[in-house]
C-alpha cells in the first residue's frame, strides 16, 4: 500500500515535471505537437492527484463556524443600500413614494 502511494506520487510529480517542460519547449519553439503533449501530461496529473487526494481525504475534525445557525435577517438589512459604483461612477437608485412619482 505504501509502495504504491510512493509510486503515485513520484508518477505526479513526474508528469507535471514533463508538462512543464513540454510547454516551454512549445511555447519557445512553437511547437503544436509538444503543446498537445503538455495537455496530456497536465490532464493525466490531475486526474491521478484527484485519485490520491480520494484516496487520502484531508483530516477535518470540526465545523469551521462559529455557530451552526445562520443570523435572521434584521431591519437594518433590509434597509440598507449598499453602494455600487461602475468606472468609478457612484450609481444608486432612489425610491420614491407613489405620490411623487405621478407628481413628476
Amino acid at each position: 500500500m505504501a509502495r504504491w502511494d510512493t509510486a503515485l506520487h513520484w508518477t505526479i510529480r513526474g508528469l507535471a515535471l514533463a508538462c512543464l517542460l513540454l510547454f516551454l519547449y512549445a511555447v519557445l519553439a512553437v511547437n503544436f505537437p509538444a503543446f498537445i503533449g503538455a495537455l496530456e501530461a497536465g490532464i493525466v496529473a490531475y486526474i491521478l492527484l484527484r485519485v490520491d487526494v480520494e484516496r487520502h481525504p484531508p483530516d477535518v475534525e470540526e465545523d469551521m463556524r462559529v455557530d451552526d445557525e445562520e443570523e435572521p435577517p434584521t431591519e437594518a438589512d433590509a434597509q440598507a443600500m449598499y453602494p455600487l459604483t461602475a468606472a468609478g461612477i457612484p450609481l444608486s437608485i432612489e425610491t420614491r413614494s407613489r405620490r411623487a412619482r405621478k407628481r413628476g
